[in-house]
């Protein structure tokens, strides 16, 4: 039972090292994953510690429309 137990405080842990997918950036940058507090949460967390994914939101965010990334963050 205890290590169900650790297992359980680890997991959303080990899940904020988990890079993004493509459609969770896209509702991010758009404002939508803020409906789902748990993945807006994460996104932030991730996108703290991964530069990787910071990169991919970046190219995302200079991508077609010409804007910068700051016209595009929430917070």
């Amino acid at each position: 039972m205890s290590i169900y137990a650790v297992l359980r405080r680890l997991g959303p842990i080990f899940r904020q090292y988990r890079c993004l997918d493509d459609a969770t950036l896209d509702r991010y940058m758009r404002g939508k994953l803020r409906d789902d507090p748990e993945a807006y949460d994460r996104a932030i967390a991730h996108l703290g510690i991964c530069e990787e994914c910071q990169e991919r939101l970046s190219r995302y965010a200079d991508g077609g429309d010409g804007e910068g990334l700051e016209e595009h963050l929430v917070e």
